[in-house]
């Protein structure tokens, strides 16, 4: 969730996203949750827009295991053009 008041709102992200998206030129988001109760459903739908995947532990602890993840699955597409 966005708790920053001088930051857009989740649906001027969304909809932000979807204007500059371009099929030829993809970017893919990896979101990084942790914490207690992130909004896996919000991360999800951002993910949903451009393509992209949520990774996500309940123990900040695992912070760094979860950078490890996300860049250990761009590396291993990095081959196909993907990363």
């Amino acid at each position: 969730r966005n708790d920053d008041d001088d930051s857009i709102s989740h649906e001027q992200l969304i909809t932000e996203l979807r204007r500059l998206r371009n099929p030829e030129q993809p970017v893919e988001v990896v979101s990084i949750a942790y914490g207690e109760e992130p909004d896996i459903d919000l991360l999800d739908e951002i993910s949903a827009e451009v393509g992209g995947e949520v990774i996500a532990s309940p123990d900040v602890a695992e912070l760094d295991r979860l950078m490890v993840e996300a860049l250990s699955r761009c590396l291993a597409r990095a081959g196909t053009g993907d990363c």
